[in-house]
C-alpha cells in the first residue's frame, strides 16, 4: 500500500466518521476548532470538552486497571490520590492542552518534519512531560511546582529514552498521515 493511498483512505474516513451536525460539545460550530479543518470535520468528537472527557477517561481507566495490577485487585489498597492525579493530568493537559497544541499550535510550524520536530524536541520535552511531574506532583504528593520540575530534570535521562523509543514512531504516523484535526484524538487513543 502506497503513502497516496494510505492517505486517501484516511481522508476518506475522516469524511464518513465526522459528525456532520453541530453538536453542545462543539463550541464552535461542529469544527473542533483545529487549523485547517473543514466545518463538518470533527465535530463533537474532536471539540475542547470531548477532548478534555477522552483525556480524563483515558488516564482515569488507565491508572484503575494498572492500580488493579499492581494490588491484584485488593480494593483496600487503591491509591485514590494517585487517581486524582491522573484524572487532573488527563482533564489538563492530555485533554485541554494538547487540543489547542495539535490542533491550533504546532500546525503553524509548516512543513510536516518541522510539526513532528516541534512536538518530540519542543512539546514533549519542554511541555508534556514537565506538566505531568508538575500535576501528578501537586496532587500526589503536595509537591510545589519547582520541586516536580526539578525532579523531572533528575529523571528526564532515564524517562526520555522510553518516551521516544514508543512516541517517536507513533507521532511519525500522527504527523505524517492522519489529518490534523483528529491528531488530538489519536494520540489520546494510542496512550
Amino acid at each position: 500500500m502506497s503513502y497516496r493511498h494510505l492517505r486517501s483512505l484516511l481522508s476518506a474516513a475522516n469524511g464518513r466518521l465526522a459528525p456532520k451536525r453541530k453538536g453542545f460539545l462543539s463550541f464552535g460550530g461542529g469544527g473542533g476548532g483545529c487549523r485547517g479543518e473543514k466545518k463538518s470535520s470533527g465535530g463533537v468528537i474532536n471539540s475542547l470538552p470531548s477532548h478534555v472527557l477522552m483525556g480524563m477517561a483515558i488516564a482515569g481507566v488507565g491508572d484503575a486497571a494498572a492500580q488493579a495490577g499492581e494490588t491484584e485487585g485488593n480494593l483496600d489498597l487503591f491509591d485514590a490520590k494517585r487517581f486524582m492525579g491522573f484524572l487532573a493530568f488527563g482533564a489538563l493537559i492530555k485533554g485541554g492542552c494538547q487540543h489547542f497544541v495539535y490542533g491550533r499550535i504546532i500546525p503553524q510550524i509548516g512543513p510536516k518534519y518541522g510539526q513532528f520536530l516541534a512536538d518530540q524536541l519542543g512539546w514533549s520535552v519542554l511541555g508534556y512531560y514537565p506538566l505531568y511531574y508538575v500535576v501528578a506532583g501537586w496532587v500526589q504528593h503536595g509537591r510545589d511546582a519547582a520541586d516536580s520540575v526539578r525532579l523531572y530534570v533528575r529523571e528526564a535521562p532515564q524517562v526520555l529514552p522510553v518516551y521516544y523509543g514508543f512516541w517517536a514512531p507513533v507521532q511519525l504516523v500522527n504527523f505524517f498521515l492522519v489529518p490534523v484535526v483528529w491528531r488530538t484524538t489519536t494520540g489520546m487513543a494510542t496512550s
